[in-house]
């Protein structure tokens, strides 16, 4: 049987409290509002490889606060990850599946579905590399896809705050041949890039902040091209608009964070107006 979202709300608001110490986060829509939507598309960014905790755990917490407790969570993760022992019971946690699943399979378990939402973080393992303060190029569009197909708007989710957890380790170049053999992506990356974003610094975070905004696609199911080419071109297009828009939110929580000094004692979560 899936799990709701209040069978994961205990434990992750558990968790949640144990790695922030005051926590803002806002609404652009009323959530309760956005809740009412049969199918979510759930795009957050990732900034550290492990920033993903904080974000599912405050989304999960505040969608049960606005009545969508009855809702059914479904992640994508890379398939690695059930590849691999402890993480693959991770993945299939966060997944609700016992396997990796292809896009056609995504897609047919959600729009099989209502009161469903699928989360997504389109960075990928491109959080890796680069400036955490930028919202990376998404690894691929094709979230924007099943979101389309599937007729369901896209919440947008985007954080601030894991970012000091953070250390950027110098990248061995010469160990790029041996890493290409247990990954292509990771071996090209190896040689591009000059530093690794690994996030060794774990500690409780000062402040961490969210924001949410609702994103209806502009391509429809009956736009999408044929041509397999055309079809990522198409949707590549489209999450540019999409990145540009998670990078605005990310300034502004960063320029509200700046403004702000970080408190040193527990504090309730703070709602901005509008956050419902």
């Amino acid at each position: 049987m899936m799990k709701k979202l209040s069978d994961y709300q205990p434990f992750l608001t558990a968790l949640l409290r144990s790695c922030t110490k005051e926590i803002h986060f806002t609404a652009r829509e009323p959530l309760n509002e956005v809740l009412r939507q049969p199918r979510l598309v759930c795009a957050v960014n990732h900034s550290t490889p492990l920033s993903w905790i904080p974000p599912i755990c405050l989304l999960t917490e505040k969608a049960c606060e606005a009545g969508g407790g009855d809702r059914v969570p479904r992640g994508i993760i890379d398939k690695f990850f059930y590849s691999v022992p402890l993480l693959n019971k991770v993945a299939e946690y966060l997944t609700q599946s016992d396997h990796p699943q292809g896009f056609e399979e995504i897609l047919q378990d959600f729009t099989g579905r209502e009161r469903t939402d699928l989360v997504v973080f389109p960075e990928g393992a491109l959080s890796f590399f680069g400036d955490l303060r930028q919202v990376q190029p998404f690894r691929s569009p094709r979230f924007l896809e099943i979101a389309v197909r599937a007729r369901a708007p896209i919440l947008l989710a985007v954080h601030h705050g894991t970012e000091e957890w953070n250390s950027l380790i110098p990248i061995p170049h010469e160990a790029a041949p041996y890493v290409s053999m247990v990954s292509k992506f990771f071996g090209r990356k190896w040689e591009e890039e000059n530093f690794l974003n690994i996030p060794i610094n774990f500690k409780r975070l000062e402040r961490f902040s969210m924001a949410t905004q609702l994103y209806r696609p502009k391509l429809t199911g009956s736009q999408l091209a044929e041509d397999p080419q055309e079809l990522r071109e198409q949707l590549a297009a489209e999450c540019e608009k999409i990145r540009a828009l998670m990078q605005s939110l990310y300034e502004d929580l960063a320029a509200k964070a700046a403004k702000v000094p970080p408190s040193r004692d527990s504090a309730p979560v703070k709602n901005s107006v509008g956050a419902k």
